[in-house]
């Protein structure tokens, strides 16, 4: 009589269309191979906006500071106007390549880890 609860039993019985025990483990392996590469890819991912969020916040707010501290009231000064729109301009252009960043590769990056295993698979 066989051990129907042991899980080597269920590996060594295993004959769907011809498939071999080791093709069996080794597509088992894969797949948690795979799993664990997605899982880790994700986590250096978030890592890596988070890094460009935290670099994007520090730079513009000095960079602002700097603008409305010394270079506009020098302009001003000076008698000369400057558009109140000015200084947002790097803050805003570094802000829509952070909602890129995030929208390619934090919410989309699970798409783009499968197209890079597939095209590895090849």
């Amino acid at each position: 009589m066989r051990n129907y609860s042991r899980k080597t039993y269920i590996l060594t019985d295993i004959h769907i269309e011809g498939v071999s025990v080791q093709e069996v483990r080794k597509k088992m392996a894969d797949e948690a191979y795979k799993k664990a590469f997605r899982t880790a890819m994700q986590a250096r991912m978030k890592k890596l906006f988070t890094t460009h969020l935290v670099i994007y916040l520090v730079v513009n707010i000095v960079w602002l500071a700097i603008n409305y501290m010394m270079v506009i009231p020098a302009i001003n000064e000076a008698g000369a106007t400057l558009p109140v729109w000015q200084p947002w301009f790097s803050p805003i252009g570094w802000g829509i390549c952070l909602v890129i960043h995030y929208m390619t590769y934090v919410s989309g990056g699970e798409k783009l880890i499968m197209e890079v295993e597939a095209e590895a698979e090849r």
